[in-house]
């Protein structure tokens, strides 16, 4: 894994070259922590690339980036891995094409001098890269299918720039820092800025699954691969054989590393999974990693050392007790824009205490979107029975469940009453609305409070526009389908991957995901969603095919998710970090948040009448964001970097 980073210059309005290689060499010393064993700049005509290494596949240093062709013409920057890149390199040799080393960055340099930008569609991995084809006067960006290596760039008057994170563009000092007010109202409403939008005004993220290509003084985005749900019939045999090959072959290819590799295991069913094909295919003993919090219903540590017990792993566990107030800012800044899943801290401290033993990491993300895991789905079902019921009926219904659960009182009563009247107003909504209030952030009604007129009108409600125009642009033809795969398109990718990506890469770690092998997927989408969800339980598939690997307690408990007691934290030892920060004027001469509206939910959380955690938590992300990216001189990203 690594970080990568370059710039090229227009014609009109060119930097002088020496302040170009100054520019991307201040890019990739903002890269540092993403690839500390080596860094390098190389320049070539109008084009700058640099790179910072993390050396995992071919540990000589021929292998260090940027890796220029035999003839110098061409330069590559990339980062990622290519699983299948020995296969590759053997197409290559029966080409005739000569190999210098043992890496998958030279394979993926040939393939494109070999078969040009059209290469992309062969590589089985995850990966962002740029490719200056000299000759051509052409540079070439490209995401991996599903968008879990990040790829950020800006087109200005002076050239085009591009980088791994959004810290390391914003040492150019001509990218204005500017919040794009489409991005901050998605983030209110989702808790992550989509991957269509980008935090700073002017700035894009390269879509999963597509190339862009600048030639001619022209940019040019293609799509070269797009997942579609198809349904296949045959029959649940059939499926869960094929389902375990794929499995076993996507942990077989994240096995190969020339550097100390485990996973991680929370005791959930994917991430047990994942332990116990590693063990199976021969990785034995299996390194194994957890984290639990003292608060013991935010703890899975009993469940991950059953499973590392079963399995004979090397397994290495921490209970936590972490200073939040500390920590929160120092994420803020990693990030690069506003991300309200509080798990990001905890991963973060796994990606830290794994990275102390391995340098890479299996991990069993995905799962929940490829199978039908996450409660939601079971939630929407429900809504979607309830709104069967005759319209005159339906009405009634819900107004009596909210008056038999007023919810105002203090304590878990209190949120009790809150939560089962929130479910009963959300059977009155329409689709997207109430799928996008299932993350537990801002419904419409909540927005048009908390949100200025201003920010109002210049968002455009552009979160739950995206979503809208997901669902209508789906290939599948059911309910379950449609929403497994609008969560594919957007929470996978701006919510799982981005925050595994930012919280590994802190530490310098690698992390790889077998249940998101691109392969795994389409086959997923093919399944039919009878057999992903039996009543109102999801992952029937998965389950059927592990049930000889993993014991029934670990198959069929109750979800938990790795959470953190955020809630708590936020009437204890971050309550005066959350007073301070959303209750000062700074915040509203923003122009963006109605004072009052953030007031009241402080009041209600502090009382414990609503539970606003993770909505209080959006806004002190938000409002953190703000002071380090738009009030914060340019030279945060150097003692960002250094924090």
């Amino acid at each position: 894994m690594c970080g990568i980073a370059g710039h090229l210059g227009f014609r009109d309005g060119a930097r002088d070259p020496r302040d170009a290689r100054a520019l991307v060499r201040a890019m990739a010393d903002a890269l540092h922590h993403r690839g500390p064993d080596a860094s390098g700049v190389h320049q070539n005509g109008p084009a700058t690339l640099g790179h910072t290494r993390l050396s995992i596949i071919d540990l000589s240093t021929e292998a260090n980036q940027p890796m220029l062709s035999a003839d110098g013409q061409v330069v590559l920057v990339f980062n990622g891995e290519i699983y299948n890149f020995q296969e590759l390199a053997a197409e290559l040799r029966s080409a005739g094409v000569p190999l210098r080393t043992r890496s998958d960055t030279e394979v993926l340099l040939e393939l494109y001098r070999l078969h040009g930008p059209s290469f992309v569609a062969k590589m089985r991995g995850m990966f962002a890269f740029a490719i200056w084809d000299a000759p051509r006067r052409r540079l070439v960006l490209g995401r991996d299918r599903l968008g879990k290596k990040p790829l950020f760039f800006h087109v200005g008057r002076r050239g085009l720039w591009f980088a791994s994170v959004l810290q390391a563009l914003l040492a150019d000092r001509d990218i204005e820092r500017r919040a794009d007010p489409r991005a901050i109202h998605a983030y209110l409403a989702l808790g992550t800025v989509p991957s269509e939008l980008a935090a700073i005004a002017g700035v894009r993220k390269l879509a999963p699954g597509c190339i862009a290509v600048f030639e001619d003084g022209k940019l040019a985005e293609e799509r070269y691969w797009k997942l579609r749900f198809e349904t296949r019939r045959r029959s649940a045999e059939d499926c869960v054989e094929e389902l375990r090959h794929l499995l076993f072959e996507a942990v077989r290819l994240r096995l190969v590393s020339d550097v100390p590799l485990g996973a991680f295991l929370s005791g959930g069913i994917d991430s047990s999974a994942v332990v116990a094909v590693m063990s199976k295919v021969g990785a034995k003993p299996v390194k194994t990693f957890s984290i639990g919090f003292e608060e013991k219903d935010f703890s899975e540590v009993s469940y991950a050392r059953q499973v590392a017990r079963l399995y004979e792993t090397d397994h290495h566990e921490d209970v936590l007790r972490p200073n939040a107030a500390e920590l929160l800012p120092k994420l803020v800044y990693a990030y690069g824009e506003p991300f309200a899943d509080p798990s990001a801290l905890p991963t973060y401290l796994l990606s830290q205490m794994t990275r102390r033993h391995v340098t890479v990491a299996l991990s069993g993300d995905g799962g929940d979107e490829g199978f039908a895991g996450y409660t939601r789905y079971a939630h929407e079902k429900m809504a979607r029975l309830f709104q069967q019921l005759p319209r005159p009926l339906l009405r009634p219904v819900a107004g009596f469940i909210e008056r038999r659960f007023p919810g105002r009182k203090a304590g878990f009563l209190g949120e009790l009453g809150a939560t089962v009247r929130q479910h009963a107003r959300r059977v009155l909504m329409g689709d997207i609305p109430r799928y996008a209030a299932q993350f537990g952030h801002f419904t419409p009604e909540q927005m048009a409070e908390l949100c200025s007129p201003d920010l109002e009108a210049a968002g455009a409600d552009a979160g739950r526009a995206l979503l809208d125009r997901l669902l209508s642009e789906a290939t599948a033809t059911d309910a379950l389908g449609r929403l497994l795969e609008v969560d594919t398109q957007t929470y996978l990718v701006d919510d799982i991957f981005t925050k595994v990506d930012i919280a590994s890469m802190q530490s310098s770690l690698e992390v790889r995901c077998p249940l998101v092998d691109h392969v795994l997927i389409e086959f997923a989408a093919s399944v039919p969603s009878e057999l992903k969800m039996k009543g109102f339980r999801g992952k029937w598939l998965l389950r059927k095919a592990l049930r000889d690997l993993l014991p029934h307690n670990i198959l069929y408990r109750q979800k938990q998710g790795f959470g953190i007691p955020h809630s708590r934290w936020l009437r204890g030892e971050l309550r005066a970090m959350l007073h301070d920060t959303l209750l000062s004027k700074r915040v509203y001469e923003r122009g963006q948040l109605a004072r009052p509206a953030v007031e009241r939910m402080i009041e209600e959380h502090d009382t414990g009448r609503v539970n606003h955690g993770l909505r209080l938590w959006n806004l002190l992300w938000l409002e953190l964001w703000h002071q380090t990216f738009i009030d914060a001189p340019t030279s945060t990203a150097a003692t960002g970097a250094a924090a």
